[in-house]
């Protein structure tokens, strides 16, 4: 089985089919078990047999003891993969992507060299599926944070936290656990001889107005990143800290990391259409995720929001758009009652059936030089599969337009 991919609770297993939640779910934690195998070669008379059952190319061929990354959070895991990922690409070392971000890398196994690295997002879902007796496979685990999401699926903020939590348990001795500076409790889930670097301001791994460090190590300087919104500072800076701990020279990073774009659908500047600011962030299915790009925009935003509204509270989004003087246009199954939490706020809120008649109300409403946002901040299945089969509509309902300059 392949590995499970959770996006808006969209679990793809194998070739491309779609299967039950518990289903993939089961299928995508035993596909981990790659990593089991990346660290422990099977015996020779094995090998050979197993990779032909798998139809992998290069049969034959021993898999390798890799280096492997985990990365685990509520928000910028993949932001975090993605940078990680081509900091160590542009670095000269060979890097594998894999996970909730990429897929199994179990086909991969036979292109794996020994200082290969792994780099591999890891949702609650995967994490709470493991087998126990997965051993120590990370040498580095990262937690970008924990906040609440999926409690439909984990009960409560509680078992879900659990089960973020459990990235802790796979760091192998001599290996580094990087976390929230807020939650060291996640230390004490390591085992022995294992290296904790926390990240947040003034912490290990942090931000500042000159540049990213970890401790006294200057990484590259803010200007090096060319992605929007603060919040990729944050992703920025452990991507940087993790590169740099693998090996990647500090000297090379600000050059690596000028290099990189971001991931679709995260913040990502659209241009001018009908000469309107617009960005996509159609990733966001929790108001946390986009209170985190709010605090990045101009007075005067535009919000389009809506969905299935997950159990969550939307204090971080109220907040932003009343800081902001924000107008809001909430759409699909959540719509009404959006409008009553936005409106009891006194942030400004429209109700629009769908997403279609969304968008043409914020391109009535809105002047040209104005910035709208699309963050819906809900669950996509009211009306769609997946968060990306909604941001892909969005796009094609917008006018035709040209970039930002």
């Amino acid at each position: 089985a392949g590995l499970a991919r959770d996006r808006d609770h969209g679990l793809a297993v194998g070739q491309g089919r779609t299967q039950g939640r518990d289903q993939a779910l089961d299928q995508g934690a035993r596909g981990l078990g790659w990593l089991h195998h990346a660290q422990q070669p099977a015996p020779a008379e094995h090998r050979v047999d197993q990779q032909r059952r798998r139809g992998a190319p290069g049969a034959g061929a021993d898999p390798a003891r890799a280096r492997v990354v985990g990365v685990t959070g509520t928000q910028g895991k993949s932001s975090t993969c993605h940078l990680l990922h081509g900091l160590l690409e542009a670095g000269g070392q060979r890097a594998h992507l894999g996970g909730n971000i990429g897929g199994s890398l179990l086909e991969s196994l036979p292109r794996i060299a020994p200082d290969d690295v792994c780099v591999v997002e890891l949702s609650s879902y995967q994490l709470e599926g493991l087998s126990a007796d997965l051993g120590n496979v990370l040498e580095i685990a990262v937690v970008t944070n924990v906040l609440a999401d999926h409690l439909e699926r984990h009960g409560s903020p509680e078992a879900y936290y659990e089960a973020k939590a459990r990235i802790c348990s796979l760091v192998r001795p001599g290996g580094t656990l990087v976390h929230p500076a807020r939650l060291r409790d996640l230390v004490r889930r390591t085992g022995r001889d294992v290296q904790a670097l926390a990240h947040g301001p003034q912490a290990d791994i942090r931000h500042d107005e000159h540049g990213f460090w970890l401790g006294d190590t200057a990484l590259a300087p803010l200007e090096a990143l060319h992605l929007p919104g603060d919040f990729q500072r944050e992703n920025a800076a452990v991507a940087l800290a993790v590169a740099h701990l693998i090996g990647t020279p500090a000297e090379r990073l600000p050059t690596c990391l000028g290099g990189l774009g971001g991931l679709s659908h995260r913040a990502e500047p659209l241009g001018l259409r009908a000469e309107r600011h617009v960005i996509d962030n159609g990733v966001s299915t929790t108001p946390d995720s986009t209170a985190s790009v709010l605090r990045s925009l101009p007075h005067g935003t535009t919000v389009l929001c809506g969905g299935r509204a997950k159990a969550l509270s939307w204090e971080p989004v109220l907040a932003e758009a009343k800081r902001l003087e924000a107008r809001v246009i909430a759409f699909g199954q959540s719509g009404p009652d959006l409008r009553l939490i936005f409106d009891a706020a006194g942030v400004p809120c429209q109700v629009r059936k769908d997403l279609q008649q969304a968008v043409d109300l914020a391109f009535q409403d809105t002047r040209p030089g104005d910035t709208i946002l699309f963050s819906p901040a809900c669950a996509s299945f009211d009306a769609y599969p997946n968060f990306r089969a909604r941001a892909l509509e969005f796009r094609q309902l917008l006018p035709e337009g040209r970039s930002s300059p």
